[in-house]
């Protein structure tokens, strides 16, 4: 099902940074960027795009290597993201996205059940995983972050200890 609509999807590269706008079902190529509040509905991306803050991304869509988003964006069911993507603060992500090795996600971003990371993912302080995410080896956890049941680690991960009242991890 995922070959039938990709050989329909258009080849679109966006370089003015259209603000409110909404794609549907398009295919961008590299390079492509995009201003604050759009909107994209089953969309493929290719590497090294950039998004502004506050962007929707329906379910299904497919991100390429080296993508970065700004702050609150939002994802829907079944993402999937290349590896050396970076995410600014407050990202939400629904159930069952996937991210290949090297990404990295600023404080306050919520994951769904089911979300699985590659290798060397870096997270932010106060990050909020759901029931049976699964993250690869050597991965990063700032402080406060909190895990839902069943989830799991790859070998090497760190867990960041909270500072305490003067400074030091408690």
């Amino acid at each position: 099902m995922k070959n039938n609509w990709e050989n329909k999807a258009e080849e679109v590269l966006i370089t003015d940074k259209p603000v409110e706008k909404v794609f549907v079902n398009k295919k961008f190529a590299s390079g492509s960027k995009f201003g604050d509040d759009c909107i994209f509905v089953r969309c493929i991306f290719g590497s090294d795009c950039e998004f502004g803050s506050d962007c929707e991304f329906s379910s299904g869509c497919w991100f390429g290597s080296g993508c970065e988003f700004d702050s609150w964006c939002e994802f829907g069911f079944e993402c999937l993201f290349g590896s050396g993507c970076k995410f600014g603060l407050g990202c939400k992500f629904v159930s069952g996205c996937e991210f290949d090795s090297h990404c990295e996600f600023g404080s306050r971003c919520e994951f769904g059940s089911g979300c699985e990371f590659g290798n060397g993912c870096k997270f932010g302080s106060d990050c909020e995983f759901n029931f049976g995410c699964l993250c690869g080896s050597e991965c990063e956890f700032g402080p406060y972050c909190e895990f839902g049941s069943r989830c799991e680690f790859g070998k090497n991960c760190k867990i960041a200890k909270p500072l305490g009242r003067k400074g030091k991890h408690e």
